[in-house]
C-alpha cells in the first residue's frame, strides 16, 4: 500500500489541523483562565474598596451616634432640671391666702426692724459729719484770719 503524495498531504494536513486546533483550544483555555483570574482579582479589589468604604461610613455613623447620644443626655438633664423647677413653681403657686399673709407679716416686721436700725445709723453718721463740718470750719476760719 503505497501512499500517494496527495494522500500524504491530506494526512499531514489533517494532523496539522488537529494540532493547530488542539493548540488553539489550549491557548483559548489559558486565556479564559487568565481572564477569570484578572476578573476575580478586579472583583476582589473592588470588593476590598467597597468594604473599606463601608467601614469608613460605619465609623462615621458610630461617631455621629455618639454625638447624638451626648446631645440627648444633655437634653434629658435639662428636662429633668426644668421639671424640678416646675414642681417648685407649682408648690409656690399652691400657697393659700393665709400662708401668703403670714409670709407678708413676717417680712414686714423684719423690714420695719431693719429700717429703724438704718434710720438710727444714718442719724448718727449725719450727726458725726455735721460736727466734723463745724470743727473743720472753725479750724479753717482760725488759719484764714
Amino acid at each position: 500500500m503505497e501512499l500517494t503524495i496527495l494522500e500524504i498531504s491530506a494526512i499531514l494536513f489533517a494532523a496539522l489541523s488537529g494540532v493547530l486546533s488542539l493548540s488553539a483550544t489550549l491557548l483559548a483555555k489559558k486565556r479564559l483562565s487568565e481572564y477569570d483570574e484578572a476578573k476575580n482579582s478586579l472583583e476582589n479589589k473592588h470588593l476590598a474598596v467597597r468594604i473599606k468604604n463601608i467601614s469608613a461610613t460605619l465609623n462615621t455613623a458610630a461617631s455621629e451616634m455618639n454625638d447624638i447620644q451626648k446631645l440627648l443626655e444633655e437634653r434629658i438633664a435639662l428636662v429633668e432640671k426644668l421639671s424640678e423647677q416646675a414642681k417648685n413653681a407649682e408648690s409656690i403657686a399652691s400657697i393659700n391666702k393665709e400662708q401668703v399673709d403670714a409670709i407678708d407679716d413676717m417680712f414686714s416686721e423684719r423690714l420695719k426692724s431693719v429700717n429703724r436700725k438704718n434710720f438710727r445709723q444714718s442719724i448718727f453718721v449725719n450727726a458725726v459729719f455735721f460736727v466734723l463740718g463745724i470743727v473743720v470750719t472753725l479750724i479753717f476760719s482760725m488759719f484764714i484770719r
